[in-house]
């Protein structure tokens, strides 16, 4: 491949190749709200980012999220507790886990990363219960009482 096609080549993989997550997470709901979205499912949606960007970081750049970062993130405690450390509604964890794969689409969609990390038919945070098990017998632990 000559240098010029590699240089062309990076230019139509990728808008921006220094997009992070901050950079572009307000493009995802302004094109959220232009698609109709209403304005309470955005606010819920805005405390969902929250959650993504608490793991990931707002400096991550897009096109270094691999599939091991969403694996990370899906046995996260970000994701899958409660501040103070219980566990979260799986409907709370799935509703986190779609708006981060609609923002993930998004950014395929607009070429900002040419491919979507995220493996085709995998469900975003989901413990088994042997490690949620694990993971609450911790926290007891930790907080000083003893587990049963």
């Amino acid at each position: 491949m000559t240098n010029a096609a590699t240089t062309q080549k990076a230019e139509t993989t990728y808008i921006n190749p220094t997009a992070t997550l901050s950079s572009t997470h307000q493009a995802f709901f302004q094109y959220m709200a232009d698609k109709g979205t209403i304005p309470s499912t955005l606010k819920t949606y805005r405390r969902d980012w929250g959650v993504i960007e608490d793991y990931f970081g707002g400096a991550k750049k897009l096109i270094n999220i691999l599939p091991v970062h969403i694996a990370g993130f899906a046995k996260s405690e970000e994701l899958n507790e409660k501040a103070d450390g219980n566990p979260k509604a799986q409907r709370t964890i799935d509703k986190t886990a779609r708006v981060f794969r609609m923002f993930i689409n998004f950014c395929q969609e607009t070429r900002r990363i040419s491919k979507n990390p995220i493996p085709k038919g995998v469900r975003l945070g989901r413990l088994s219960i042997t490690e949620r098990s694990a993971r609450m017998a911790k926290r007891e632990v930790k907080g000083g009482k003893v587990a049963a």
